[in-house]
């Protein structure tokens, strides 16, 4: 009886030692867990940013192809710009609704020959790194 006691009372300092080794293996599982959610936390918000962004410029793009050469010749803005025309406010507007955080538009013409307009609408978004940007381009006839 004795020789049973003495091989108990070993074990439960043995378990003790275990038990807290498995305490630290398992807390450093959750560190890394914890550290891959957030990755993918942030990963996710600019994937989402970026189609946001894009579905927005395609939507401010087909707004000038629809408002025409005319107005478009006479609007060029860059970030800070404070003049706003009717397709500026309209793109203004469309930004504020979106949920990309500071958020900025611009369009730029170019020509093209022959006879032709390069549009191209341009938009940023974000404070830190990374900073998100789009860019979106179509031809315009200017016969129409």
């Amino acid at each position: 009886m004795a020789r049973c006691s003495r091989l108990v009372s070993r074990r439960k300092g043995s378990t003790l030692i275990e038990a807290f080794l498995a305490a630290v293996i398992v807390s450093i599982g959750f560190i890394g867990v914890a550290g891959a959610m957030s990755y993918a936390t942030k990963v996710s918000r600019l994937a989402r940013d970026t189609v946001t962004a894009e579905n927005l410029a395609a939507g401010l793009l087909a707004q000038a192809r629809f408002r025409g050469l005319g107005e478009l010749s006479s609007w060029y803005t860059y970030p800070g710009e404070t003049s706003t025309t009717g397709l500026e406010h309209d793109f203004n507007a469309l930004l504020s609704q979106s949920e990309l955080p500071k958020a900025q538009a611009w369009l730029t013409v170019t020509d093209v020959p022959p006879n032709l307009k390069g549009v191209t609408v341009i938009i940023e978004w974000g404070t830190g790194n990374p900073r998100g940007r789009v860019a979106t381009e179509t031809l315009i006839s200017p016969r129409f």
